[in-house]
């Protein structure tokens, strides 16, 4: 069998294990709040919840949005998301798959110009666009292709058997402008076996990326490498002061909180200088502040900086002078540069936000996939061997820890597109992929 999927300009995912000789994932007896499932942060296990023996749900049932809304009831709605059988499929690709159904990522809200190299979030929800009787354990036997048939890569970030949903990301190689893009998904086939290598896997993520993460891991013990990149960089990071109470479900999958009962809640990347915040760079990310900060401070979600020394970067929320929540850029020449944006962020509430830099004498912000405001950027000294954090902004004062709860955390070289974030939060808030009716072989 297998699965079409219909992809407009928007979705997110939770890591799946993987046997990295291309057996089926493995499989764990847990629950998870927020759509996760158990990860462990090894580079090889993959953990999958136990199926459970439900039967068949209505396919037409709108899914829970959940707490933070970001589920995909507003796919669920669309006439075309329903279980009907498709006649007379056209160009099946490979043999095994019993059924498939079509993606399309349509123009919600349409782009200027074409988008490459797209990782796309498909979020699978039995009560609401796919049968899990008819997938393996784990989504081992899922594959995609793009139109012409061939087969794209794919990361599993979340797989529960039990609850029957789950987060993959896909790599579309582009996403028109002119008009909707097809994917299909295939599934159905008792004989295959989970086949992404950890190469297929960074594959999804292009090489502009410098690391992502998506902040799904519940193996949290603060041991070495904890929290894993997706890229093939292995920008892993190691956790202090969080445990396993500390993740929540997020925006995409699962996150976490930041610092609410501790001092030095944090994620530390190392000091390998991955990041240059003197060349261009797009920084993403969903946030969910509890409140706006006290004056005289702000709510740090990256930094690369040591106490007032040259060459320190942070991107945080709220301004220095006043209890608001725009997004701050704050850099270190001789002195402190701040960068602000126009609009605030709301409190309890998931935004995604990004932060651009072209290499030039502004930095653009983005709330929620639309430009909000552009201001002075002040490139900080160019220094190596700083600390790169996520959720504080330095290791020695409290008062610039992010108050909160993060997800998705991605950094690129390069300054991406208006196009491209405007899609990245489409597919993510679910906004983007119609699933067309089911195809049999």
């Amino acid at each position: 069998m297998c699965v079409a999927l219909a992809l407009g300009p928007a979705s997110g995912c939770l890591l799946v294990g993987y046997d990295p000789v291309g057996s089926a994932p493995s499989s764990t007896a847990s629950g998870t709040d927020g759509g996760g499932s158990g990860i462990d942060g090894g580079d090889a296990a993959l953990h999958v919840v136990d199926a459970s023996d439900g039967t068949n749900t209505d396919m037409t049932t709108p899914v829970d949005a959940g707490a933070d809304g970001h589920a995909a009831a507003d796919a669920a709605a669309d006439a075309d998301t329903d279980t009907d059988t498709c006649s007379n499929p056209e160009s099946w690709w490979g043999t095994g798959s019993n059924h498939r159904r079509k993606l399309t990522l349509g123009s919600a809200a349409p782009l200027n110009n074409d988008v490459n190299n797209a990782p796309i979030l498909i979020r699978l929800d039995d009560a609401a666009n796919i049968d899990f009787d008819k997938i393996s354990p784990g989504g081992a036997d899922i594959r995609f292709t793009d139109a012409a048939s061939n087969e794209l890569k794919y990361e599993i970030e979340n797989w529960d058997d039990a609850n029957q949903v789950g987060e993959i990301w896909v790599n579309v190689p582009v996403v028109l402008a002119s008009s909707d893009t097809s994917i299909f998904m295939y599934y159905d086939n008792p004989l295959a076996s989970y086949d992404q290598l950890p190469a297929d896997e960074s594959a999804v993520w292009d090489s502009s990326f410098i690391v992502v993460h998506h902040l799904n891991e519940t193996d949290i013990d603060g041991g070495f490498d904890d929290i894993k990149d997706s890229t093939a960089n292995g920008n892993d990071g190691t956790t202090s002061g969080l445990d396993p109470s500390d993740r929540v479900g997020a925006a995409v999958a699962g996150g976490f909180r930041f610092n609410d009962d501790d001092f030095d809640n944090s994620i530390r990347l190392g000091n390998n200088d991955t990041f240059d915040p003197t060349a261009s760079f797009t920084i993403e990310a969903w946030l969910k502040p509890y409140s706006a900060p006290v004056a005289s401070s702000h709510y740090t979600f990256f930094s690369r900086r040591a106490p007032n020394t040259p060459g320190s970067f942070s991107a945080a929320v709220g301004s220095w002078a006043g209890t608001d929540t725009v997004l701050t850029v704050a850099t270190y020449t001789d002195s402190w540069n701040s960068s602000y944006s126009t609009g605030e962020l709301p409190i309890n509430e998931w935004s995604y936000v990004a932060v651009v830099y072209g290499d030039s004498s502004t930095i653009d912000f983005y709330i929620d996939g639309a430009f909000d405001s552009s201001d002075t950027y002040t490139k900080p000294t160019s220094t190596t061997g700083l600390q790169q954090l996520i959720g504080i902004a330095q290791l020695t004062d409290p008062l610039f820890d992010f108050q909160g709860e993060i997800d998705e955390l991605r950094i690129s070289t390069g300054d991406r597109t208006a196009d491209w974030i405007k899609l990245q939060n489409l597919s993510m808030s679910d906004t983007l992929v119609t699933f067309e009716c089911e195809e049999t072989d």
